[in-house]
C-alpha cells in the first residue's frame, strides 16, 4: 500500500514539475477559450475598442411593449361562474 503511494505521488510529481511544457499550453489554451470555443482574446479586444457598443434589438423590443401595453381578455364560462359562486358560499358559511 505504500509503494502505491509512492509512485501515485512520483508521478504527480513528474505532472506538476511540468518538464515537457503540455500542462502549461493546456491552460493556456483553456484561458483563451470559452465552452463554446469562442475565441476570448478577439472579444475582449472589440470591447476595448468600442467600450459604448451594445446590441439592442429594436423589433424585439417594440414587440414586447406592445405585449405589454395590451388589456388581457378573460372570458368565464357558466361552469367558473357557478363555481367561483358555490366557493364563495361555502366560505361564508364556514
Amino acid at each position: 500500500m505504500i509503494d502505491t503511494i509512492t509512485s501515485t505521488t512520483e508521478k504527480l510529481i513528474e505532472i506538476y514539475e511540468d518538464k515537457d511544457d503540455a500542462r502549461k499550453d493546456e491552460i493556456a489554451a483553456l484561458g483563451d477559450q470559452t465552452a463554446t470555443g469562442t475565441n476570448v482574446f478577439i472579444i475582449r479586444e472589440y470591447h476595448r475598442k468600442h467600450p459604448a457598443a451594445r446590441v439592442v434589438d429594436i423589433d424585439a423590443n417594440e414587440e414586447y411593449e406592445a405585449l405589454l401595453k395590451e388589456e388581457p381578455v378573460i372570458e368565464f364560462t357558466g361552469e367558473h361562474i357557478i363555481l367561483s359562486y358555490l366557493m364563495v358560499m361555502v366560505s361564508v358559511l364556514a
